[in-house]
């Protein structure tokens, strides 16, 4: 299958050389490109043709902003709103989104702005955090809130994280077929681990799994391979705490970790993606 989409890629190429006014548009997976693009050569051609169509918590600020707005232009308000927008255009955005979600928000041991809590827990998917915020408006609306608050938003997470699940294992069953039985082994369990105690408990887990089948993992999957593919569909990430604060990392951010002999992942904790946990009680 490797050589297959890398030669595709190849022929779009050649293709394009032969016949300049010819035009291919395709789309792959991060965690897909990452993967080919690291085992063969001749890809490192393509990526100048390359677009990254990941979203930032920007970008879902955008699509909020947005949708608001539309709603108070279709209303005919817009035009008196819009005079008493002050300052940059990102405070434009959230006094707008502000009027509509509650401003800030509680989230951790600090606050956030309320477009850095729908882009979390929707994994910065725009079509999750239009679901989780319509919902989350219905819920308000029963609640007799004036404005979305978090716990509108938290109420919905069972639900949420459910369906969110169920699109997880559609997307990847294909790679692993016991996909469901690895994610619900973490049901009750802790939402960080470092490395040894993932290790550790993925090892007590899938003893349990019989045939298990994770593609690129040669025979019976160990406990690295078992990591290295959660990490791969982004149900865990990659965390460092670091002065004082944190940083995330992805599988296209580091994909050798638990590939690697270097063991680097070793500093690092994993933390399971907000959006999974409530739905599996953690």
């Amino acid at each position: 299958n490797k050589i297959k989409i890398a030669s595709f890629f190849d022929a779009v190429r050649d293709i394009h050389s032969q016949l300049p006014t010819s035009y291919i548009r395709a789309t792959i997976r991060p965690n897909v490109w990452t993967i080919i693009s690291r085992e063969f050569e001749s890809l490192s051609h393509i990526r100048q043709y390359l677009l990254d169509l990941n979203w930032t918590s920007v970008d879902l600020e955008q699509v909020l902003y947005w949708r608001i707005r539309g709603y108070i232009q279709r209303k005919g308000l817009w035009g008196r709103m819009s005079s008493m927008l002050r300052g940059s255009e990102e405070n434009k955005r959230r006094t707008v989104i502000s009027l509509v979600f509650q401003d800030p928000m509680k989230w951790g041991e600090g606050s956030k702005a309320p477009s850095h809590v729908i882009s979390t827990l929707s994994k910065q998917r725009p079509r999750w955090a239009i679901e989780l915020s319509k919902a989350s408006s219905l819920a308000a609306m029963h609640n007799s809130h004036k404005k979305i608050i978090l716990d509108d938003i938290m109420s919905l997470l069972d639900l949420f994280g459910k369906n969110r699940i169920h699109d997880i294992i559609a997307e990847f069953k294909s790679q692993c077929p016991q996909i469901e039985d690895l994610i619900v082994m973490f049901r009750q369990s802790s939402e960080e681990f470092d490395t040894e105690q993932l290790l550790s408990f993925i090892g007590k887990k899938i003893y349990k799994l019989t045939n298990l089948l994770i593609t690129g993992a040669i025979g019976q999957p160990t406990e690295r391979d078992v990591a290295s593919f959660l990490f791969d569909i982004g149900f865990i990430a990659g965390k460092k705490y670091q002065d004082g604060g944190y940083e995330h990392f992805a599988f296209a951010d580091r994909p050798f970790f638990f590939k690697s002999l270097t063991t680097e992942e070793d500093d690092l904790w994993w933390e399971i993606h907000p959006c999974y946990r409530q739905a599996l009680e953690i």
